[in-house]
């Protein structure tokens, strides 16, 4: 892994942290100029014992990734690469620990979280979420996220800790060598800038990012993720409409109606005889509508 600081780096993480307004997302944050993956920087934090909320942002990744080991390429210092480390599964004086089965809702909550902030920011038009882990602007990508876990330091936080990913072009306005021939179902890259038609401030952004995870993140305790669904539902894509998912590993291909999110966050699909299926983002990816 490769890793730099630089003064740009520094000065938005700073940017970022004095228009926080969380509990505990973002403090601390660690800012690089370079770096290979923010999540693996996150994850290795983690098993030294990062405190929950810790942040790492890249001004430049060389070796970002998506589900499924897909690569995401972004330009330096143009966009938002940032990781956040969550313990989940430590209960505290004000919250139940949730359950590793229930991990996924995570991933949604942080999909969520970056929708509304980008609403703030640049709508109309609306963001909306692709299941599982896609925020869309007009019909075309503008964010992926990626959810891991790993096991916490022995000494500080009991059960593993989950690293959620997140890349958001912000002002890159092209994407050369992006093509979509390899994969047809997939979105097209877009920016807020270009959605926009002006550049956007990075690091208020983030602070809106953080603050708006921190609550959806502390909803998942208080109701077991019933509003992280219901909102998520209003944004998703095709919901109620045909769609058709593969299992990577296998190549196997499923049609059916999308017709909501389980209690977990899973895809509940109903296949052409009426049964219905429940399907996790890590077991399928979502290839037509």
């Amino acid at each position: 892994m490769t890793s730099s600081t630089s003064a740009s780096a520094s000065a938005l993480t700073r940017a970022a942290q004095e228009h926080l307004r969380t509990r505990q997302l973002g403090r601390p944050m660690e800012g690089h100029a370079r770096l290979g993956s923010t999540n693996e920087r996150a994850l290795a934090w983690a098993a030294h014992g990062a405190p929950e909320g810790a942040v790492v942002t890249a001004e430049h990744q060389t070796a970002g990734r998506g589900r499924h080991g897909r690569r995401w390429r972004a330009k330096p210092g143009q966009n938002l690469t940032f990781s956040v480390v969550l313990h989940p599964a430590a209960p505290s004086t004000d919250r139940q620990a949730l359950s590793p089965a229930r991990f996924g809702l995570l991933g949604l909550a942080g999909g969520l979280a970056v929708c509304e902030a980008v609403a703030e920011t640049v709508a109309p038009p609306a963001p909306a979420l692709k299941w599982p882990n896609d925020v869309l602007v007009d019909g075309n990508k503008c964010c992926g996220l990626l959810l891991e876990t790993a096991s916490a330091a022995a000494d500080h936080a009991p059960g593993p800790v989950v690293v959620l990913g997140v890349g958001l072009n912000v002002n890159q306005r092209a994407f050369p060598g992006v093509t979509s021939e390899r994969e047809p179902h997939r979105a097209p890259p877009t920016s807020l800038a270009r959605v926009a038609g002006r550049p956007v401030e990075r690091a208020p952004l983030l602070a809106k990012i953080l603050r708006r995870l921190e609550a959806r993140y502390q909803s998942l305790f208080d109701d077991a993720g019933r509003s992280v669904r219901a909102a998520c539902e209003a944004r998703l894509t095709a919901l109620g409409e045909r769609v058709t998912v593969e299992r990577p590993r296998s190549g196997e291909r499923l049609d059916g109606v999308f017709l909501g999110l389980a209690p977990d966050g899973a895809m509940r699909l109903r296949l052409p005889g009426g049964a219905e299926h429940v399907l996790h983002a890590g077991d399928v990816t979502t290839i037509g509508a």
